[in-house]
């Protein structure tokens, strides 16, 4: 990756569905600032909470979340995100209205935007970060992808650059289909994978342990997920297993329950601490999301993925790089953390 701006008043605005769209701003970041930017970022909620606490000394706007509901039962994820796709919609167009507003009272040279569809202007130099340029839908409503394509396309050219954190081969990449469509924009460019741990250096030794789940996601699949390993850690005969569950949320309000003793839960941890868990983990548990997906091969770890169910571009990339041989692809209804267990 490789920024060129410098001397600029920057915004940057992340979605807030899910915390791996901060997480992958937080490269970018870094390099903005050691290229002399002066940078802004617009958050609320969990994501502000998680970026305060990687850059304190920053400047912080409050930019309102989408608050899009998940299912909690997977098959009817698409039927609740038609239902919301409304309050999506108008979401985007609010927060292109809050961008102009907010113009008028702060002069920003340029405004980076991960997913967030609304916030271009011609003020300002826009960009817009994503790894789907087409959604995968579900099989039986396949033949709408390229019509979505399409939409997505012409919003994205209301951009002035869009940045795909992927290789560019359409062969050895990450994201397969989603970021290597048929569709071609002119103002895009790939910045190859965005991960918190490149160029990272070790300042202690890693944390040990034989299995790592890590729990993250939207509500309230997050919960579902965490109790269905809960529940398995507490009826499974471990023998010499240590297990660390990093839950993925900021609330203390997590209640022992039953866990054996070595099983060590923490509800979240910093994101330079995530660094020597992954790295010293034997095995990895988790969900496919693509920041996840980023973080991993930097450290040059597989996994064996999860996809948070119904959410069909996770579904996606658990099974590409299932075939590509770099991870093990397991729907969570199938789940046996017992088969995991040597």
């Amino acid at each position: 990756m490789h920024i060129h701006f410098q001397h600029k008043k920057i915004l940057v605005a992340p979605l807030d569905w899910g915390l791996g769209h901060a997480t992958r701003c937080i490269p970018i970041i870094h390099e903005l600032l050691h290229n002399k930017n002066e940078v802004w970022i617009a958050a609320d909620g969990a994501i502000e909470v998680l970026l305060k606490n990687e850059f304190p000394h920053l400047k912080f706007i409050k930019l309102f979340n989408y608050n899009v509901q998940y299912s909690t039962n997977g098959n009817w994820l698409w039927l609740k995100m038609l239902q919301q796709s409304k309050l999506i919609l108008k979401s985007i167009e609010h927060e292109n209205k809050w961008l102009e507003e907010l113009l008028e009272t702060e002069s920003f040279h340029i405004v980076i935007s991960d997913n967030r569809y609304g916030l271009y202007n011609k003020k300002v130099h826009s960009v817009f970060i994503t790894h789907q340029l087409r959604l995968s839908f579900p099989k039986l409503f396949s033949a709408f992808e390229i019509i979505v394509e399409n939409v997505l396309k012409n919003w994205i050219q209301k951009f002035d650059e869009c940045w795909v954190p992927d290789y560019a081969d359409s062969n050895n990449n990450l994201s397969g289909k989603l970021s290597h469509s048929n569709s071609a924009l002119k103002n895009l460019k790939f910045i190859e994978p965005l991960s918190r741990f490149k160029n990272f250096v070790p300042q202690k030794n890693n944390v040990e342990t034989d299995i790592l789940i890590l729990i993250s996601g939207p509500e309230p699949q997050r919960t579902l997920w965490e109790n269905i390993v809960i529940h398995q850690l507490a009826s499974t005969t471990i023998i010499h297993q240590k297990i660390i569950i990093i839950g993925g949320k900021f609330s203390n309000d997590f209640l022992e329950k039953q866990l054996p003793e070595n099983v060590e839960y923490h509800t979240s941890i910093a994101a330079t601490e995530l660094y020597y868990y992954l790295a010293g983990a034997k095995k990895i548990i988790c969900r496919s999301g693509y920041s996840t997906i980023m973080d991993l091969e930097a450290l040059n770890k597989k996994a064996i993925f999860i996809p948070t169910p119904g959410q069909t571009e996770q579904e996606y990339l658990a099974r590409w790089l299932h075939n590509k041989g770099l991870g093990i692809f397991v729907s969570q209804k199938k789940f046996q953390l017992k088969n995991f267990i040597e």
